[in-house]
C-alpha cells in the first residue's frame, strides 16, 4: 500500500483547496475530478492509504466507487463528503470503521484530524 491520498472532486476550487492542503503537509496527492478517473489510477496500480471523494460526481457516486473498490483495496480508508446532510447523517449511523461520511465541504481541520488518525495507524 503506497502512502498517496487519491482526492476525487469535480468542484476545481474544492479539488485545489484539499489538494493545497495536503501538499502543504507534505502528502502525495493524487486528483482526479471524476470516477472514470479515479478508477484509471486504481487499474494502473494506484493503492491510496486514503480515498477523499464527493459523493455526488457527474459520472457516478463515491459511495458505489467505495462498494466496487472495496476488495481490491482493502486497507484503504474512505472520506465520503456530500452536501446533503441526511447522507452525511446516515453514513455517519453505518459506522464502518474504513469509512467517514462528512459534511461538505469537508473543513480542514476536519481534514486535518483525519490525516492525523492515518498517520497513527499502521501502513
Amino acid at each position: 500500500m503506497s502512502n498517496e491520498i487519491l482526492v476525487i472532486e469535480d468542484d476545481a476550487f474544492l479539488r485545489d483547496e484539499i489538494v493545497d492542503f495536503l501538499a502543504r503537509r507534505g502528502r502525495n496527492v493524487v486528483c482526479c475530478e471524476s470516477i472514470a478517473q479515479a478508477d484509471e489510477a486504481c487499474q494502473q496500480g494506484l493503492k491510496p492509504r486514503l480515498i477523499l471523494s464527493d459523493i455526488h460526481l457527474p459520472d457516478g457516486d463515491g459511495v458505489s466507487f467505495c462498494v466496487r473498490m472495496a476488495d481490491s483495496l482493502p486497507s484503504t480508508k474512505w472520506v465520503l463528503m456530500s452536501g446533503n446532510r441526511e447522507l452525511v447523517r446516515y453514513g455517519t449511523l453505518a459506522r464502518l470503521p474504513s469509512v467517514q461520511v462528512v459534511d461538505k465541504p469537508v473543513p480542514l481541520a476536519v481534514l486535518a484530524r483525519f490525516i492525523g488518525a492515518l498517520d497513527a495507524s499502521p501502513a
